[in-house]
């Protein structure tokens, strides 16, 4: 039989809720406290397989021309830019909702306790996910517009990779290749960030449903 997990008071609970001033100090809260350590390293080995991948490749003479790397980009990364811009707006809507519809009673009995030897309230972890996610897919967005515009065609990037290609000493297929691998990495990196975030968002709420604070010792 698993042991329940320690359930705290915490003290000064209405102060510790507001405290926050502003989305950077939110993030270096949320950052180690929030979010899955196997998701960063099942990504970064990922990563560094594919770097390795490349690195065989080239020292084999197989590595693909960097225009076909780019232009595999270019659609990769159209596609990833629509499917972060609906997910975000799934994650607004479906996380108002959940805001607004839920009883003020349970965010306080959140804002009150803190578990699983966390630093921070039941409270500020449903609602750092929330944040945690946002900022990657915002990142991811982001990163998706840039690979789009620099790999099209007459691009400033394009334009300064095809006047250094070929070069002796900067290989324009390795760096294409390097990008390409840190693009998919981080693609997946912020599929697994779903996983985590409804397991979390779960956990929260199950928390909130059944703990009994007349017995701290769990829910």
């Amino acid at each position: 039989m698993t042991s329940k997990p320690k359930i705290e008071p915490i003290d000064g609970w209405r102060a510790d809720a507001t405290n926050d001033q502003n989305l950077l100090g939110v993030a270096k809260a949320a950052w180690g406290t929030v979010g899955n350590k196997s998701d960063i390293i099942l990504s970064v080995a990922i990563c560094v397989a594919l770097l390795i991948g490349f690195a065989f490749a080239q020292h084999n003479d197989l590595v693909a021309d960097a225009p076909i790397i780019a232009a595999s980009l270019n659609s990769w990364a159209g596609l990833v830019s629509n499917v972060a811009v609906s997910i975000l707006g799934f994650l607004i809507a479906g996380f108002s909702i959940f805001a607004t519809m839920t009883k003020p009673s349970i965010f306080r009995l959140l804002a009150m306790y803190k578990s699983g030897g966390r630093s921070i309230s039941e409270f500020k972890f449903v609602f750092y996910n929330f944040l945690y996610i946002f900022v990657h897919y915002m990142i991811l967005l982001a990163f998706g517009i840039f690979v789009v515009f620099s790999t099209t065609k007459q691009s400033p990037i394009w334009f300064i990779a095809d006047k250094l290609d070929p070069n002796p000493v900067v290989d324009i297929d390795m760096i294409a290749g390097f990008f390409a691998s840190a693009f998919v990495s981080y693609v997946f990196f912020c599929i697994l960030l779903l996983k985590s975030f409804v397991w979390n968002l779960y956990q929260a709420i199950v928390f909130a449903i059944f703990f009994d604070p007349q017995n701290s010792s769990g829910p």
